[in-house]
Order: structure tokens, then sequence, then C-alpha cells
């Protein structure tokens, strides 16, 4: 292996472990039963969070939370691929 090839490893290692992160944050909260999917924006220049209605939200919400759960497995899955050809 190379070290063009190692960095490359070390990069889609440190990808993968942010993805199984976010992955078992979100299992963690669906055990709980309580926490459903919400939006929110964060204005760094104020350090608060601005959370919008979630009972307006909560269709849409519910429909990309399952989006967003699928892309992380598939990018999850992507990766292991790619350090598997490396």
């Amino acid at each position: 292996m190379t070290q063009e090839q190692f960095n490359k490893v070390c990069e889609i290692i440190s990808e993968l472990k942010s993805l199984e992160s976010a992955k078992n944050e979100i299992k963690n909260n669906d055990s709980m039963g309580a926490i459903k999917p919400r939006f929110a924006y964060h204005i760094s220049a104020v350090g608060e969070w601005f959370v919008i209605n979630p009972e307006i939200l909560e269709p849409i919400l519910t429909k990309y939370d399952k989006l967003i759960r699928q892309e992380i497995e598939d990018r999850i899955n992507e990766l292991k691929k790619q350090i598997e050809e490396i």
C-alpha cells in the first residue's frame, strides 16, 4: 500500500466513523421513543438554535428522516466498498 492509498483509507475511515456515530445516535434516539425529527437553524453569530414549529413540518420531516437514514446507510456501504477496493 502506498502512502497515498494509506492516507485515502484514513480519510474514508474518518468519514465512516462519523456516519456510524450519526447512525447510532439516530438508533439510540429511536429506542427512547420520544424523540421525533426536528428542523432548526443554528445562527453562529448569536450562538443560538431557532426551532421551527414541529407540528407544521412533522409530515415533511418524517419523510426526509427516512431518506436521510437510507442515505447514511448507502454512504456507509459505499465507503466500505471503497476501502475493499484499495
